[in-house]
């Protein structure tokens, strides 16, 4: 069907087109996205309040707090990456 004579089958109808949200597959693929992505929202801004917090601490000599936040980091890209990788395979 081509794009004109689709346009024209839905605008007769009363219901208008369904939207992609309507169809339950697609609502299984697209909410556990969604729910990660605001999930590395959140913690992008932890780790970044923690950056600064860990800039101010090294400038006044305390450096305790390093290693933890190298390891913090480490974690949430290998977590990141393997979340992308599977999720791009859907």
């Amino acid at each position: 069907m081509t794009g004109d004579a689709r346009l024209s089958v839905c605008m007769c109808c009363s219901e208008g087109e369904p939207q992609v949200l309507d169809y339950q597959t697609q609502q299984y693929k697209l909410f556990p996205l969604l729910a990660s992505t605001y999930a590395y929202w959140l913690s992008g801004l932890k780790m970044r309040a923690t950056y600064f917090l860990l800039n101010y601490e090294i400038q006044q000599g305390n450096t305790d707090l390093l290693p933890e936040v190298n390891v913090l980091v480490m974690w949430s890209r290998a977590v990141s990456d393997v979340h992308f990788i599977f999720a791009s395979a859907q």
